[in-house]
C-alpha cells in the first residue's frame, strides 16, 4: 500500500515513450516475456500524476498540488492518485524513494 507522506520516482527499468500522442510506459524485460502484456498507456491524468513523481515530492504533495490547480479539495482526488500510484508501484513502474533520497 502506498502512504501519502512517501515520495516515489519512476524506476529506472522502465522506459517512457510517446506513440501516436500517448505516452506508453515501456518495462525493460526479460526477452522471453511478451511485451504487449506489459505495456501500459497513460491517460492525460495520469500522465500528470507520472510526470510529478520525481523522488522529491511526496504523494501528499503532489495530491495537493494537483488539487489546488484544478481548485479541488485534496480529499477529493487522494484515493484515485493512490490507487494510480499503487498500481505504478505494484507493476514495478515506480520505486519508493526514502527521506535521503535513496531507494527503498
Amino acid at each position: 500500500m502506498v502512504g501519502v507522506d512517501d515520495t516515489y520516482a519512476p524506476s529506472p527499468q522502465v522506459f517512457v515513450t510517446d506513440l501516436a500522442g500517448h505516452t506508453v510506459l515501456v518495462p525493460f524485460q526479460h526477452p522471453n516475456d511478451a511485451l504487449d502484456s506489459k505495456l501500459v498507456q497513460l491517460n492525460p491524468s495520469a500522465r500528470v500524476v507520472w510526470d510529478m513523481l520525481d523522488g522529491r515530492r511526496s504523494l501528499r504533495m503532489i495530491i495537493d498540488a494537483i488539487a489546488g490547480h484544478h481548485g479541488l479539495a485534496a480529499v477529493e482526488i487522494r484515493r484515485d492518485v493512490c490507487t494510480l500510484v499503487e498500481g505504478f508501484l505494484t507493476q514495478g513502474f515506480v520505486i519508493t524513494v526514502d527521506r535521503e533520497g535513496e531507494t527503498a
